[in-house]
């Protein structure tokens, strides 16, 4: 199992932040299953070139796929990350992790389209000698306007799920014992987790009340905003926790043996 390997080397792990999740717990488990079955899903969607005409085909539906894969391994990372830090097991966690599950399950075959519209266009025009993609996104602007809907409801449900998850991990620093870097690292988490939810709200109500640029600027300011608020917030973050870092490893030194 990935998470298990990962969890042995330290992948993810932080100076001053003690993971509290050694062991993969029953949960997440099922959480790798899952992922794993929603990679199976995008790559049952590819059938096996019958021809070079098919082989072409997938070639140029490659970016597509990667940006879905993309997608889901940052997800996927992001609550591998939660499960090592803190090894929450309780009931509540439990129902957070099944939602976040069923919004991927259900979002696997949208992205992939949503994908596949925005990267089908570019490939013809670099490849215009091979055969044309079969895919058709723009049937009308209300067709567009309510996949853009869809997107942006799907941020909102799978970072809404993390913010929530994060704020629960805080609710139980005390029971965790977490130190002042791990608990200024759970508020970045949830602030950047409610600002993907902020952003997903500001995309949506672009896609409702917008006409069609509008619509199409909904989903392409996700990339330069979120480079403007980790360029301008990243550096204060980084600051702050170097700050916090230094003053715990003095801690730590003059501690008694």
């Amino acid at each position: 199992m990935i998470s298990k390997t990962l969890s042995r080397k330290q992948v993810g792990a932080e100076p001053g932040f003690q993971w509290r999740g050694d062991e993969i717990t029953r949960v997440e488990g099922l959480s790798d299953a899952v992922f794993a079955f929603a990679v199976t899903l995008l790559v049952v969607s590819l059938e096996v070139p019958k021809s070079f005409d098919d082989f072409y085909l997938v070639i140029k539906g490659l970016p597509s796929f990667a940006m879905t894969f993309l997608l889901l391994m940052l997800i996927w990372y992001n609550q591998y990350k939660f499960f090592r830090r803190y090894g929450l097991q309780d009931f509540k966690t439990v129902v957070l992790t099944i939602t976040l599950l069923f919004v991927i399950i259900f979002y696997v075959y949208p992205m992939k389209f949503l994908f596949s519209g925005m990267f089908t266009p570019i490939m013809d025009a670099i490849f215009p000698d091979l055969p044309k993609l079969k895919v058709n996104i723009v049937a009308s602007v209300w067709d567009i306007r309510n996949l853009m809907i869809l997107y942006h409801i799907g941020v909102i449900a799978v970072y809404g799920v993390f913010t929530w998850m994060y704020r629960h991990a805080y609710s139980q620093r005390e029971r965790l014992d977490l130190n002042e870097i791990e608990i200024f690292d759970t508020k970045v988490s949830i602030n950047v987790s409610a600002y993907f939810v902020c952003l997903g709200s500001l995309g949506l109500i672009m896609a409702i009340t917008g006409g069609q640029l509008l619509i199409s600027l909904s989903g392409i300011m996700y990339g330069p905003v979120s480079f403007a608020y980790f360029w301008i917030s990243g550096s204060k973050f980084e600051k702050k926790r170097k700050m916090l870092l230094t003053k715990w490893e003095i801690s730590a030194e003059n501690m008694p043996i």
